[in-house]
C-alpha cells in the first residue's frame, strides 16, 4: 500500500509538471469517444464521466462477465478497440488531469489516473496478443481476480502476490537508489505467481505487461523487462 500511495504523489507530481495540454476541440473528441463507450456498455451517464462512472462502468462489466464469462470477452474487447481507436488522434495530449477537464469531469482526488491506466491497459488488453492470451488461460486469470477480493487466506498464491507488494514496499523503504528497478521486481513477481499457477511463459509476460503499465505511466522513462528469464 505505501508503494502504491507513493507512486500516486509520484503520477500528480508527473501530472503537474505536465506540457500537454487537450484543447478544446481535443476534449470534446475525448468526450464524444467516452460518450461511445458509456453507451456501448449500456451507460449513458452525463458528463460522460461522472462521479460514479468509474464503478459503475466496472460494475457492469464484471456483470457482463459473471452472466456470461469467457463467451463476454468479444464484445468487451471490441468496444476497447473502439475507444483505443477514437483516442489515437489526440491520445498525445492526454495524462491523468485531462479526465478532470470538460467535458470530461470525473471526481478530483485520484479517478483521473485511475481513468487513464484503464485506458492503456484497455489499450494493451483488447488486442493480439494480449487479447489471446487471455482467451487460452481465461479461467486460471480469473482465479486470481477471485482470490484478490476474497477474503479467504487460505490461499498460498494470495501470500504470494502479497509478498511481492511487501518486498516492493521494502525495496521503495528510506531513499531507494532505482525506483524503477523496484517497480520492475514487483511486476514480474506478480508475472511469476501468475505464470507458475496457469502453466504458461506467456502469462508471465501478460501480467508482467498489465501491472507494469501503471508504473511506467507515472515514472517518465522507466522501461520495464517483462520477457520471462
Amino acid at each position: 500500500i505505501a508503494a502504491m500511495l507513493r507512486l500516486l504523489f509520484v503520477s500528480y507530481a508527473l501530472v503537474a509538471a505536465a506540457s500537454a495540454a487537450c484543447t478544446t476541440d481535443q476534449m470534446n473528441t475525448i468526450g464524444s469517444c467516452y460518450a461511445a463507450y458509456n453507451k456501448a456498455y449500456g451507460i449513458n451517464d452525463q458528463p460522460p464521466l461522472g462521479p460514479d462512472y468509474f464503478e459503475d462502468f466496472h460494475r457492469q462489466r464484471e456483470n457482463m462477465l459473471a452472466a456470461d464469462s469467457i463467451a463476454a470477452k468479444p464484445a468487451i474487447a471490441q468496444y476497447g478497440v473502439s475507444l483505443t481507436e477514437c483516442l489515437k488522434p489526440v491520445a498525445d495530449c492526454i495524462v491523468d488531469s485531462t479526465y478532470e477537464q470538460p467535458p470530461l469531469s470525473c471526481s478530483p482526488g485520484g479517478d483521473g489516473h485511475r481513468f487513464n491506466l484503464d485506458r492503456i491497459q484497455t489499450a494493451y488488453q483488447s488486442y493480439d496478443p494480449a487479447y489471446s492470451i487471455q482467451i487460452r488461460h481465461y479461467y486460471c486469470i480469473d482465479h486470481f481476480k477471485t482470490i484478490l477480493h476474497s477474503d479467504d487466506a487460505t490461499d498460498p498464491n494470495k501470500d504470494k502476490l502479497n509478498q511481492c507488494n511487501d518486498d516492493l514496499d521494502a525495496a521503495l523503504a528510506g531513499t531507494p537508489t532505482d525506483e524503477c528497478k523496484a517497480y520492475e521486481a514487483n511486476a514480474q513477481c506478480y508475472g511469476q505467481v501468475y505464470s507458475d499457477v496457469c502453466a504458461a511463459d506467456e502469462v508471465y509476460e501478460y501480467y508482467c505487461t498489465v501491472v507494469s503499465l501503471d508504473y511506467t505511466l507515472t515514472l517518465q522513462g522507466c522501461t520495464i523487462n517483462c520477457k520471462k528469464p
